[in-house]
């Protein structure tokens, strides 16, 4: 008789998968929100008509990779109008599937504008307890403020690996190296959380296509530095917008020139203004 016994293995079909939890700081996913848009949009005034309160983000799409989704707000300030239209989108968010609201208040700050009040605390609590009752395996964190470091500090005391997910033109260095992961937020995400109606407005293409033709119209001409640079291009047949990074020999082309700019942003370093 073997002095060893024999071990049964499993097909990857019996693998527990990793109990994932989304802790939302509402404030700044909406701000990121109104960044990107007003890049598309030229700037101009954009209507909302989304029940959920965003401009071009799709709630749900961010919400279906998770056992559950916890979204921290805050209702405005001594505006009656806008008070009820937040809680309109409160509701609605909450008839998602597994989806829970906690929402604060807002204070109006001189120097950084509304604040939220009582939702940053209601997160670090709730994202810090359902760790210590292993509710949950991963904790990712939608956020960029620094004010949740001590969360993720103490989360590294428990079981619960954190993800964050952050603003990348307002990330602090700490925040990010307290994390187990750090994932920014960047075009290629943010364009994946678009709406349908996004995606039927919009068209973005990446390729390694150089444009220098003459089919296409030269509009900027850029130089980061003297190794790096970049072209935005017009097509003259279909009016759409080419942008190519000479060094990464990369090229985007969109139906929408403020796309074409964040993208070549991300790439070379180029801040559309």
């Amino acid at each position: 008789m073997s002095l060893f016994t024999h071990i049964q293995t499993f097909p990857d079909s019996f693998k527990i998968e990793k109990s994932k939890y989304l802790f939302v700081d509402g404030e700044n996913l909406r701000s990121i929100d109104k960044r990107y848009s007003a890049l598309v949009n030229n700037n101009q005034p954009m209507s909302n008509t989304d029940p959920y309160g965003f401009l071009h983000i799709d709630i749900q799409k961010i919400a279906q990779n998770y056992k559950r989704v916890f979204f921290y707000d805050a209702l405005p300030e001594n505006n009656e109008e806008k008070i009820k239209q937040r809680q309109i989108e409160f509701e609605n968010l909450g008839s998602i599937k597994n989806f829970h609201v906690r929402s604060g208040t807002a204070k109006y700050n001189k120097k950084i504008g509304l604040k939220q009040k009582g939702v940053d605390i209601l997160l670090a609590i709730e994202a810090y307890q359902n760790a210590i009752s292993g509710n949950m395996d991963v904790a990712e964190i939608i956020t960029s403020d620094l004010d949740f470091y001590p969360l993720f500090s103490a989360l590294l005391q428990t079981r619960v690996l954190t993800h964050l997910i952050h603003d990348p033109k307002n990330i602090s260095k700490d925040l990010i190296n307290c994390a187990d992961e750090a994932s920014p937020i960047d075009v290629k995400k943010y364009l994946s959380w678009t709406n349908d109606e996004f995606h039927k407005k919009y068209t973005v293409v990446n390729g390694n296509q150089k444009f220098d033709n003459d089919n296409y119209e030269l509009v900027e001409d850029v130089f980061k530095d003297s190794e790096h640079s970049f072209k935005l291009y017009r097509s003259l047949s279909d009016d759409m917008f080419i942008g190519y990074s000479e060094v990464l020999t990369k090229s985007v082309k969109s139906n929408n020139k403020g796309l074409v700019l964040m993208l070549l942003d991300e790439w070379s370093g180029y801040s559309p203004k």
